[in-house]
């Protein structure tokens, strides 16, 4: 199962079905394919967390049962569920009552979330280019279906016009993933591998804190600018810089500090960590990031331009780590998907840091939370 909470800013209320089917790839960051897609719709129609299983998947009660569970932990009140498919009618019966396919998995998960008093369910077939209601009775759709043009969305409009992108399917999107961490020439590896074979010195943790955070402010105005990010980021990871960096992240309290560098707020926490503590301020900031108990106030939600900055920065030092070394900064950006909301891309970042580094535990608490549909703090139920 892959899925991801809707931006805060995405307070979306349609009542046209293909919006959804927009909102959906462009959450996921591609076109869901043979896919079953359940959005999670919260107070006030609030569009909630996007969760996506294979069809081939949908067989298993369990997995739906997990499903429901997940879309109830975000807070949904009802759902609607999408079912990608190119298959043909079924005509025989043999899928639970003839039709549209796969209906015997569109019931399955609706019971399953009524069961949850969720509800009401809206499913539809999309497919061949139209967008085919599963409850014909309702009216919700003319014979034939509404075909699907997505260019012409309010919501495809405007995600396109903040720079969201959608991939053509699963492929392309992890292909696309991989080509931005594309190692550099190994002589501009071997220069960055010497800067970051030397240990920390005394009052250096301090000092690569603070080229961190000069480096993400001049990154984040060149987001801020638009065009010319990564020119930017490339004049800014000279081998020494991105060497002393690397060797930073390998400690797990500077790491945390670079990661709460990026949370609103949290500069008292990374002056603890700095310090080698890990006090108040620390596990409130944590508390924000992770949500906190029933009740309490939403966590920070990410800055944009920052955030664009942070990954561009981190990108580019994938690229110029060694095998041994990658993990580290792999496992940032893991994180830093998960905290956007992307979590399919924090999937595939925390596996590819497991890779280099089959133990590496960050990158392993990051899987686990999107194996199990925890959302960031800003994104919990009820905020």
């Amino acid at each position: 199962m892959t899925s991801s909470p809707t931006q805060p800013s995405d307070v979306l209320r349609v009542d046209d079905p293909r919006e959804l089917v927009v909102l959906a790839a462009h959450t996921l960051g591609f076109r869901p394919t043979e896919s079953l897609v359940a959005i999670g719709l919260r107070e006030r129609g609030r569009t909630g967390v996007v969760a996506r299983v294979d069809l081939s998947a949908t067989r298993d009660p369990g997995l739906l049962a997990a499903l429901a569970d997940h879309l109830v932990a975000d807070g949904a009140l009802s759902a609607v569920v999408l079912v990608h498919s190119e298959d043909p009618d079924d005509d025989t019966g043999d899928d639970g009552g003839g039709g549209l396919p796969h209906r015997a998995a569109v019931e399955s998960l609706g019971h399953q979330l009524a069961l949850r008093g969720v509800g009401p369910v809206q499913a539809s077939l999309v497919g061949r280019g139209v967008l085919r209601c599963y409850a014909e009775e309702s009216g919700c759709c003319p014979a034939g279906g509404i075909p699907l043009e997505e260019a012409g969305t309010q919501v495809a409009a405007r995600l396109v016009a903040t720079g969201s992108a959608v991939m053509a399917d699963q492929s392309a999107w992890r292909g696309a993933l991989a080509a931005a961490l594309a190692p550099v020439s190994a002589a501009r590896r071997r220069a960055v591998e010497r800067a970051a074979r030397a240990p920390l010195g005394a009052g250096e943790p301090a000092d690569v804190l603070g080229w961190w955070c000069d480096a993400l402010g001049t990154a984040t105005a060149a987001a801020a600018a638009g065009p010319g990010l990564e020119e930017v980021v490339e004049a800014l990871l000279a081998p020494v810089p991105a060497g002393r960096l690397l060797a930073a992240l390998a400690d797990r309290r500077l790491r945390d500090a670079v990661l709460l560098s990026l949370v609103p707020g949290a500069g008292a926490a990374v002056e603890e960590l700095l310090a080698g503590e890990e006090g108040p301020a620390t596990r409130a900031a944590l508390e924000g990031v992770f949500g906190g108990p029933p009740g309490a106030p939403a966590g920070p939600a990410p800055d944009a331009d920052v955030l664009r900055a942070a990954q561009a920065l981190l990108r580019a030092l994938v690229r110029r780590a060694g095998r041994e070394r990658r993990a580290e900064p792999l496992a940032v950006l893991a994180w830093l998907a998960w905290w956007q909301g992307a979590g399919p891309e924090a999937a595939v970042h925390a596996e590819l840091a497991l890779r280099a580094d089959s133990g590496h535990a960050l990158a392993s608490l990051v899987l686990q939370t999107v194996d199990r549909g925890i959302p960031p703090g800003w994104a919990r139920t009820g905020r």
